[in-house]
């Protein structure tokens, strides 16, 4: 209720979960409680392929990539986040290598379903309740399209793959935005009215300082 700021957001809440389908469908088939150890069970297992699939992107032999997938699966950063009850944020760890292994798929292929997989992986994040990882994965993807952009330049010694990794990084932001857009536009509508209750580190949450 806007008027009495009273009652729970659904669409707009950013914390939300239920659109993404890995939480939605086994709370619907087994419950809250039940459902959500499902859940976060089934996101680890994604987390450790999504850093697979983002080592086969980047070429590693298979070795490293299962290191990495292990590494990433495992480590005490995701740990934490389930100790620290915070849901959203284990939903939304396998879309991060997801989302950029499935750009560096569309950088060198530009074939429309790494665009629709990179797409999908980066509406993921937000169907997750996890805008910090959507701003951050987003200027990840910007900076492997750079990358990209450089190599692929430098081999052809030309300024067109420039051009085309700027298409295709464009393409992936405006069907992932689009797709995004029935939980980000209804947050636009709450955001003047939301505001952290305890931020201890001034500025933690900037891009910057993650950098």
């Amino acid at each position: 209720n806007p008027y009495y700021t009273t009652g729970q957001p659904l669409l707009a809440d950013p914390l939300a979960t239920y659109l993404n389908p890995v939480a939605l469908a086994p709370i619907l088939a087994l419950g809250v409680l039940p459902g959500a150890k499902v859940a976060a069970l089934l996101s680890v297992f994604l987390t450790g392929l999504g850093a697979w699939t983002l080592g086969r992107a980047a070429r590693l032999p298979r070795a490293l990539c299962l290191w990495a997938a292990a590494l990433f699966m495992l480590s005490g950063n995701l740990a934490g986040q389930i100790s620290a009850g915070w849901f959203n944020f284990v939903l939304a760890y396998p879309w991060v290598p997801f989302s950029l292994a499935f750009t560096l798929r569309a950088l060198r292929e530009r074939r429309p379903r790494w665009l629709a997989l990179a797409a999908l992986s980066l509406a993921m994040l937000a169907f997750s309740g996890n805008y910090y990882f959507l701003l951050y994965v987003f200027i990840g993807c910007a900076a492997l399209g750079v990358a990209e952009a450089v190599l692929q330049g430098l081999e052809a010694r030309s300024w067109r793959p420039a051009l085309a990794a700027a298409g295709v990084c464009a393409v992936i932001l405006a069907l992932a935005l689009g797709l995004a857009a029935v939980r980000l536009l209804p947050s636009l509508e709450l955001l003047p009215r939301m505001f952290r209750v305890v931020d201890p580190f001034r500025g933690s949450q900037h891009p910057y300082g993650v950098l």
